[in-house]
């Protein structure tokens, strides 16, 4: 037997296996976890911000898909506060937006669904030699309140205040 010969088998099982894996789970539940765990996360968002005084609510902003590209177009709903910053629902997670720029790490983070992990939050970083361009942290969802608390009165939303904080042991 040839080298060929055992290649093809290999190749041939990789590909039953692969379909017997792709058959035991429907294709329209692929990424459904993900997606209404995202949209509940997304609706209690907006329910805070509906009960909150006419005055101090968010303006929600629904993008129509027209227009130039622009950071502000990739949401389908922003809630946005009156200093440009914003929480935003995008077609794979939530978003959050600030204003300035800031060189060596994001201001901005993503919050998306894991299933292995629940909702983790993300920001890009500058990599270096022991981290790598993005860190993720697990979402603390009792941080909601503070999210709101901060984009009513102008101020940023740190990373670490709605990231649950990692404890190496070595």
């Amino acid at each position: 037997m040839s080298w060929i010969d055992r290649e093809l088998r290999r190749r041939e099982r990789r590909e039953a296996k692969a379909i017997a894996r792709h058959d035991s789970v429907p294709a329209e539940d692929l990424g459904a976890d993900e997606a209404t765990k995202i949209k509940a996360l997304w609706d209690r968002l907006e329910s805070i911000n509906s009960a909150l005084p006419e005055k101090l609510q968010l303006k929600r902003d629904v993008s129509d898909g027209t227009g130039y590209p622009s950071e502000r177009s990739i949401f389908l709903i922003l809630l946005s506060a009156k200093n440009g910053s914003g929480i935003g629902y995008t077609a794979d997670g939530i978003r959050y937006i600030w204003p300035k720029k800031h060189t060596r790490s994001s201001y901005n983070f993503s919050i998306r669904w894991n299933p292995g992990k629940g909702y983790c939050v993300s920001r890009r970083v500058k990599p270096t030699v022991f981290r790598p361009g993005v860190e993720e942290r697990a979402f603390q969802e009792a941080a909601i309140d503070h999210i709101f608390k901060c984009l009513v009165t102008d101020t940023r939303v740190t990373f670490r205040s709605v990231g649950k904080k990692k404890f190496w042991l070595f």
